[in-house]
């Protein structure tokens, strides 16, 4: 029984090893584990309201984005039309309120802060006469995508342990503000922050430290649906020569959060 424990366990951690490489996943694992070991405590199965706030890793998928001129802009080389944006990893927060039903279900409203580094962008066509064909990748300064989200989430947490530890799995839904932040699309004129619909799975261990509070650690994995930078049809009010689709966003979170029950 021990070792399928220990495999479980084991199982449901293989897909953070990508954030292994950031630093900062085993130092929130280990103080996880620290804590729950030195204060394990019976989980709660009161009823009532608690707060939570977390910390953590984020890890994003790549980026497609399909982009449509000004028909009334004339070019002497055909400019791109679909890039690549290859992301990197960055860092996350967040809170919720909510309200808790005999220790099993659980409520609540959530705010997250995300934010994903942009390695590079590349152009797949077009043709650019410095390189006899498609675009040079294009510059980046530092920037990449941040996400303020707005979510719903019910959260079960069934009355099974694996040692000190509780799993449970979590679903939510609500709206997202993705813009760009940093240059790495700078001097392009329009907006570059769209809202859209967004989702969210969350699977995770959590451990009581006291009668009234508890830790957590979690993988999430949030996705919008597609979003529209700069010009939404020609002409542009803002004078915005292009506009930009994007096939959404997703990112994936492993993070560390805290539970205050009252």
């Amino acid at each position: 029984m021990k070792n399928a424990k220990t495999q479980a366990l084991t199982s449901f951690l293989a897909p953070t090893r990508q954030v292994k490489r950031n630093g900062l996943l085993w130092p929130l694992v280990g103080s996880l584990l620290a804590i729950s070991a030195a204060n394990a405590q019976p989980l709660s199965r009161v009823s009532g309201p608690y707060l939570r706030a977390s910390a953590g890793v984020t890890f994003a998928s790549n980026v497609d984005i399909a982009r449509t001129y000004d028909p009334s802009v004339v070019f002497l080389n055909p400019p791109p039309t679909t890039f690549d944006v290859e992301t990197s990893s960055g860092l996350s927060a967040g809170a919720a309120f909510g309200y808790e039903f005999g220790g099993i279900f659980r409520a609540e409203l959530a705010y997250r802060h995300l934010r994903v580094g942009v390695d590079q962008v590349a152009a797949l066509d077009g043709f650019d006469p410095s390189t006899g064909g498609v675009p040079a990748l294009l510059p980046v300064d530092d920037g990449g995508y941040g996400v303020h989200a707005v979510l719903a989430n019910a959260v079960v947490a069934p009355r099974v342990a694996f040692g000190p530890f509780r799993p449970f799995v979590s679903a939510g839904a609500g709206a997202a503000h993705v813009y760009e932040r940093g240059g790495f699309t700078s001097g392009l004129v329009g907006d570059r922050a769209d809202w859209a619909p967004a989702f969210q799975g969350k699977a995770g261990l959590m451990a009581a430290i006291s009668d009234t509070a508890s830790v957590s650690i979690d993988y999430s994995y949030l996705r919008t649906l597609d979003l529209q930078f700069g010009a939404d049809g020609f002409p542009d009010p803002g004078g915005a020569t292009f506009g930009e689709e994007l096939n959404g966003l997703g990112v994936s979170t492993v993070s560390l959060s805290f539970i205050k029950r009252f």
